[in-house]
């Protein structure tokens, strides 16, 4: 663990360890998904220079929910939120992409 951020919840460095399936992230990358479980609203923090963050939602069925993008032009960590409100009660996939980096994360939406 990183870093605390607000509330107490975490970030997380991803390193480059393919023993853990993670070969296609950039060393360094940083990026963190809460409260999870959520019921409204999930909140994504992220340390990434100069990128846009694509984050791309999933159902546990593999079925394309929403799409959203992210300009990250400042220093430092930077926040953002997705209203899953209206999404049914589940597990969900969040696909992240920098550049040509990706990771995917879950979340539990009730």
């Amino acid at each position: 663990m990183q870093q605390a951020l607000k509330f107490g919840y975490s970030i997380y460095t991803i390193d480059n360890d393919p023993n853990v399936g993670l070969e296609e992230i950039e060393p360094g990358l940083r990026i963190g998904l809460f409260p999870n479980p959520t019921t409204n609203e999930i909140n994504f923090a992220f340390d990434v220079n100069d990128a846009i963050v694509a984050i791309e939602i999933f159902d546990i069925s593999g079925r394309h929910i929403s799409s959203h993008r992210f300009n990250s032009t400042q220093g430092g960590i930077q926040y953002e939120s997705i209203d899953v409100s209206q999404f049914s009660n589940g597990l969900y996939l969040c696909k992240f992409s920098v550049g040509d980096k990706q990771i995917t994360r879950r979340f539990i939406k009730n």
